[in-house]
């Protein structure tokens, strides 16, 4: 609602799968994606999504500490994606996507 609200074309999935999915159909500039969540985790989404769609920005959003593994293995097979550490305000947020449009 919040991006919606500020002028971006934004939609919402519950889990990576759906996240895949929709993203096939629909081929977004960016993602936001929480790193965990049902299903299949966010960077796995991440991965398969920058594979699909190559020019699509991503941003893994998270709260925990344990994430960095994930971070890190991701690094090692050749994936970067920026990761935003919960909570994220959303003026922060709107600035950060508005930053590279």
């Amino acid at each position: 609602m919040i991006l919606s609200q500020s002028g971006f074309h934004a939609e919402a999935v519950y889990d990576g799968n759906s996240a895949i999915e929709r993203a096939q159909e629909w081929k977004p500039d960016i993602l936001l994606c929480d790193v965990i969540m049902p299903g299949i985790n966010g960077i796995d989404v991440a991965i398969q999504i920058s594979s699909l769609i190559p020019g699509c920005r991503i941003l893994l959003l998270s709260g925990r500490a344990g994430v960095n593994d994930l971070m890190r293995e991701a690094r090692e097979q050749g994936h970067q994606f920026d990761l935003l550490v919960k909570p994220v305000y959303p003026g922060d947020l709107i600035s950060l996507l508005r930053s590279d449009i």
